[in-house]
Parts: structure tokens; C-alpha cells; sequence
């Protein structure tokens, strides 16, 4: 066995000489995600914090695979738009569901170099 750093002779050395393995792993979290309908409540079009269309969150939220699920990253059935009530306003109505409710996919990227 040849000692660390030293290279082997011969036709040997020319096989196992000179290789090098190198790596990248990248991890990221996903960006936050809005959850919004296309339901112009305001009739403006605005986009400040309290977007118009913002859905009422009726059921429990939960991520899920979108691979296995038609495109989507959650359940779809856990908003609703708000409900009309004897006291509200039939516009303006902001539903309930948090500002940013969850967050994208995020990023497992894992790179290998073999090289001589």
C-alpha cells in the first residue's frame, strides 16, 4: 500500500493515479407562499398587505406531495371564500387564512464530480 500524497509506478499508477472527487449539496427551505383567490373583493386590484380575495381557512392545513396530487402542494378544500353575513359589506370582505400560511417546495440538490 503506498503511503499518503506518494504515487504508485508503472501501469498501475497510470490507473489509479490522479483522480479527484469533489461535491456540492444545496439545501433550501422554501419561500413563503399567499394564499389568495382571484376574487377582487375590493374591486382595486391592490396588493398591499390585506390582498382582496384573501380565502377563509375552513379545514385544517396540511401540505402534500403535488407530484401525487394534480399540481397541488395543498389542499385546495381548506379555503373557502368568506361568507356573506347580515352585518358585512358585500365588499371588502378579507377572510381569515394567515398572511403566509406556508412556505414552497424548497431545494435538495446534491452534485458529484469523478474526474482524472
Amino acid at each position: 500500500m503506498a503511503a499518503a500524497g506518494s504515487q504508485l509506478p508503472g501501469a498501475k499508477g497510470k490507473i489509479l493515479n490522479g483522480w479527484a472527487v469533489s461535491g456540492i449539496d444545496s439545501f433550501q427551505s422554501g419561500f413563503p407562499v399567499r394564499i389568495q383567490s382571484s376574487d377582487d373583493a375590493e374591486l382595486m386590484n391592490s396588493f398591499d398587505f390585506e390582498l382582496p380575495g384573501k380565502p377563509d381557512l375552513i379545514a385544517p392545513f396540511h401540505t402534500q406531495d403535488p407530484r401525487k396530487h394534480d399540481g397541488y402542494a395543498f389542499d385546495p378544500n381548506s379555503f373557502a371564500l368568506p361568507e356573506q353575513t347580515a352585518d358585512s359589506t358585500p365588499l371588502q370582505l378579507l377572510g381569515n387564512a394567515p398572511r403566509t400560511l406556508c412556505c414552497g417546495p424548497g431545494i435538495n440538490n446534491f452534485d458529484l464530480s469523478v474526474q482524472k
